[in-house]
């Protein structure tokens, strides 16, 4: 047997520079300096050491293994165990296969810790199996340790980033599981009482919810003359963050619409009469008393902005009308509320002077039937406001999602007054002209078919969930329709009784 020493020699040639550098070269193999690192579980964020680099080392290959989504993070720490007298160096290129062009540069000079992060431009495909790739190239006098962790910073911000979008469906689908709550609350009490908004706000977890959108999910894939849901690959913990906090926003929101209705429904008001000042200021009154007791003329007039200017601007001062009606709500419920504490409190100061004398039948049938009547009253003024709160909130997101329309308008106005074409004027027509149906109506009512609003708004909730989170604009359609189904049910539903 013969053996044959083969030998090459490589021949490298350089410009002469006046300061003098350094080169390295590094002759082992490049895949005994590969280290594999798998994804860390998404509520892992630990420090995961990997290995000390040798003396001499000029370089090292890191192949991440499931960092499979572009909101996904890591972070590669490098720490400096010793140098022979010289400055420490490392620079870091992280790639991967299915982002074409996508390689990101790093150095760092004079550092004894180092923090490198890694993620991906672009969501890795389904049939692609591959990894990220992250190459060190380090300063051969020194030794490092290395080490990953997942980032949590970045990873937050990451989804805050990409997924933000997601705020305005998940909280009107929120609106929806809210306004279900309540509906379901009036079938379990002896007198007609609406749920409490913000005890409905509590309930609207994203459990079953998400859930439920997943479910419907599989089923829709299945099936291809069902529309396909739009961004449903992504991982149920991202659908859950997000969700939480647009029951935090809207909770948020709901705590200072109540502080605005207790204690700045007086602004509203000074504000709505500088909008309609006349030249006599008892018109001015007579025309805001007139708004109040009849809502529907308020309503036209607001149709008629709509058409005139965008359906945006028409919107937008819709909102300045509720707030004024909700802050009135308020007061008149104040108002009745402390007459009946001074009457209760009277009673009881000077009914102890009759309280020898027994009361008749028709005295204990009387008082009986006050105090049934004060509490049905009580019921129905809290009903009135808990009821209008969730849709006054769908009129805030949707004057939100329509406020381009508006922003454009302005621009546009010393061209023309209106605007053509205007995508927000359809929504704006449809939901001022249920608002002044039900702000004209005393609504809530006791009738019929409240089950079957409820079930209707589970599913606009889940509507919300899949087909809206990466179209925005399709929410105008879904808050229009819950908007009509919500009139239709008051102005035709039949009574319990």
């Amino acid at each position: 047997m013969k053996c044959f020493q083969i030998c090459a020699t490589v021949q490298l040639r350089f410009r002469y520079q006046t300061p003098p550098f350094q080169f390295n070269i590094d002759i082992n193999n490049m895949d005994d300096r590969a280290v594999q690192i798998h994804m860390p579980k998404w509520y892992n964020f630990g420090q995961n050491e990997l290995a000390e680099t040798q003396l001499d080392s000029t370089f090292y290959n890191l192949n991440i293994h499931g960092l499979s989504y572009k909101y996904q993070a890591v972070a590669i720490y490098v720490h400096v165990k010793s140098c022979r007298g010289e400055s420490s160096s490392v620079v870091t290129k992280t790639s991967n296969s299915w982002s074409k062009g996508f390689e990101k540069f790093s150095s760092f000079y004079n550092k004894n810790h180092t923090v490198t992060f890694v993620y991906t431009p672009n969501d890795k495909p389904v049939e692609k199996n591959a990894s990220v790739r992250v190459s060190l190239h380090l300063n051969p006098s020194c030794r490092y340790s290395i080490s990953y962790s997942q980032s949590l910073s970045l990873m937050m911000s990451r989804i805050v980033q990409q997924f933000a979008p997601w705020l305005p469906a998940h909280c009107t689908a929120i609106l929806f599981l809210s306004l279900k709550h309540q509906i379901t609350v009036t079938t379990k009490e002896d007198h007609f009482k609406f749920g409490m908004f913000h005890l409905a706000l509590s309930k609207s977890t994203p459990f079953f919810l998400i859930t439920a959108s997943r479910l419907f999910t599989k089923i829709t894939l299945m099936f291809k003359i069902i529309p396909q849901p739009d961004l449903y690959n992504y991982s149920m913990m991202v659908s859950f963050l997000i969700h939480g906090v647009a029951l935090a926003v809207l909770i948020l929101m709901n705590t200072i619409i109540w502080i605005a209705i207790a204690f700045c429904g007086n602004f509203g008001h000074k504000v709505l009469l500088r909008f309609i000042s006349l030249p006599i200021p008892p018109l001015s009154s007579a025309l805001v008393t007139c708004i109040r007791k009849f809502p529907t003329a308020i309503g036209i007039l607001l149709i008629g902005v709509a058409l005139a200017t965008c359906g945006g601007t028409a919107l937008l001062c819709a909102n300045l009308i509720y707030f004024i009606l909700l802050s009135k709500m308020y007061e008149e419920y104040l108002e009745q509320f402390v007459f009946k504490t001074a009457k209760k409190i009277s009673q009881r100061l000077f009914g102890k002077l009759k309280s020898a004398d027994k009361p008749t039948s028709d005295d204990t049938a009387a008082s009986t039937s006050l105090r049934n009547d004060s509490h049905v009253k009580k019921g129905h003024e809290m009903n009135n406001i808990q009821f209008h709160l969730p849709l006054f909130l769908l009129l805030i997101l949707i004057s939100i999602i329509n406020f381009p329309c508006f922003i454009l308008w302005a621009k546009a106005y010393r061209l023309t007054p209106s605007l053509k074409p205007d995508a927000s004027l359809v929504p704006a027509l449809v939901v001022l002209s249920n608002l002044s149906i039900l702000w004209q109506i005393k609504s809530p009512k006791n009738i019929q078919g409240y089950k079957f609003l409820s079930a209707v708004l589970y599913v606009a909730a889940v509507i919300c969930v899949l087909y809206c989170q990466g179209e925005i604009y399709r929410l105008n359609f879904v808050i229009t329709g819950v908007f009509i189904l919500v009139t239709l049910h008051q102005l035709l539903g039949r009574n319990v009784n």
